[in-house]
């Protein structure tokens, strides 16, 4: 099990509430805070860790490049909290 320090664990209620605000995650203030990782992956900063995050919508869009659109995110599965990379 991890330990989050108080600042972390803060952000990580913060983050939860906004992700639970919005109908996609291209909608501010998640889109603000997401950051795209591996192929399919993303991640939210905490501080000194990093919450990761797939979406898990049963049929995704994606855009012309070939990414995953984000307005059509509507369901992500938090995968790990890790520690940040600087």
């Amino acid at each position: 099990m991890k330990k989050l320090g108080l600042e972390d664990a803060e952000k990580l209620q913060n983050r939860y509430a906004d992700l639970r605000a919005v109908e996609n995650f291209q909608e501010e203030p998640i889109n603000h805070y997401i950051r795209k990782k591996a192929k399919g992956k993303y991640s939210i900063s905490l501080g000194k860790f990093e919450l990761l995050l797939i979406p898990i919508n049963k049929s995704l869009r994606y855009n012309k490049n070939g990414e995953i659109d984000k307005k059509f995110v509507t369901r992500l599965k938090v995968i790990d909290i890790q520690k940040a990379h600087a």
